[in-house]
């Protein structure tokens, strides 16, 4: 059924904001220069390679309320869209001061594309589309990274990296940034794009990506003034996805196929990358150890204050002790000593020892002393 419908011509009408589909065309002539569209109930579908085969564009513009679409018959129209561009120069934006209709009426009776604007009427002949150029699906690949983007900005970077090469430019992402980088004769050019800087949201798989495209065909796919965010997905030497946000139902998406890198524009920015994450661990580590010297410092200083109490501390104990030995020196009463001899009753001469027998009894250790012999060793003093 759908290779029937591509081999007839459709017959239909469409209604369209003329400064949008003016606009559009524009840049659809940027990829291919005799597109075919697809003509179905309820949208026109554009997928065509370029005559190379490196890029590839989709446009979607479906039935709604701002644009009318009657279809009488599905299928395919092929056109030469340099002539109607040329036509299209004529269409005025309304303005206050131009009170003009800002619509454009778009239809084919199967043989010729008629387009009428402003009380212009147009008529192009319809032409036999190229098949080698149709696409009949869009590339699935699952890319490594996601960012929603200023449009106007990453078109200015990519425009001008062609300053330094018109081989490759490099685009590198990882989970915090992307960067264009270029390569050249005429020196070197890095532009690195943040959330505060340009992008709205990224969205990385990996801890990189990296690939490489043309400068002059990726900023010619680039430059589309009615949309400001565009999102940019690619993978490690894989095509490039750019998908404009439209905000007005119509889909614009286009591809472009990767370059080999010959001019290693990654591997010197590889190294600043590298040596940068060497500076952060290294600045890393010198923070950690200050840090360890400070608190070594700070236990040294309290080590020094518990040392100085204790010092005081046992300056002071040793007064203490001493007025408590003079306390208790004053209140100590020394026990009573026992008899150092005791003779027998019946040899008792007197109460009183005299000096020698006690000098004796605290050599000889007894008690008994009789005419200086101990009675209990034997021991004779003189």
């Amino acid at each position: 059924m759908e290779s029937e419908k591509k081999n007839e011509t459709a017959i239909f009408k469409m209604i369209v904001d003329g400064s949008t589909f003016k606009e559009l065309m524009k840049y659809v002539e940027k990829v291919i220069d005799e597109p075919t569209f697809m003509v179905y109930e309820n949208r026109l579908e554009l997928r065509n390679f370029d005559r190379s085969r490196v890029m590839l564009i989709e446009l979607i513009i479906p039935y709604t309320e701002t644009n009318e679409l009657i279809v009488k018959r599905e299928g395919h129209i092929c056109f030469d869209l340099k002539k109607l561009n040329k036509l299209l120069r004529a269409f005025k934006k309304p303005t206050k001061k131009l009170n003009l209709d800002g619509e454009i009426v778009v239809e084919s009776d199967g043989e010729n594309l008629k387009v009428n604007f402003q009380g212009q009427n147009h008529t192009l002949p319809l032409l036999k589309p190229n098949d080698y150029l149709i696409c009949n699906d869009t590339p699935k690949i699952d890319f490594d990274c996601e960012i929603r983007i200023d449009a106007k900005q990453f078109y200015e970077a990519i425009k001008q990296s062609t300053e330094y090469t018109n081989i490759c430019v490099g685009l590198y992402a990882n989970r915090n940034e992307l960067r264009v980088i270029a390569k050249g004769e005429n020196g070197e050019y890095k532009r690195i794009f943040t959330e505060i800087n340009g992008i709205i949201t990224l969205d990385c798989l990996t801890e990189e990506v990296k690939a490489a495209y043309d400068p002059e065909i990726l900023s010619k796919i680039l430059n589309l003034p009615i949309y400001e965010i565009a999102t940019i997905s690619f993978k490690d030497d894989q095509p490039i996805k750019i998908e404009w946000n439209t905000n007005n139902q119509i889909q614009l998406n286009a591809w472009l196929a990767p370059r080999i890198d010959d001019n290693n524009i990654f591997e010197e920015d590889q190294t600043t990358i590298e040596n940068k994450e060497t500076q952060t661990i290294e600045q890393s580590k010198t923070e950690t150890k200050i840090e360890e010297q400070k608190e070594q410092k700070e236990n040294i200083e309290t080590q020094k204050v518990e040392t100085e109490t204790n010092v005081e501390q046992k300056e002071n104990q040793p007064i203490e002790q001493k007025t408590e030995n003079v306390e208790q020196k004053e209140d100590y009463q020394p026990p009573k000593r026992k008899p150092i001899l005791k003779l027998p009753e019946n040899e008792q001469k007197s109460e009183e020892i005299d000096e020698f027998t006690r000098l004796v009894q605290i050599f000889c250790r007894h008690e008994h002393i009789i005419n200086n012999r101990c009675v209990t060793c034997g021991k004779v003093f003189h």
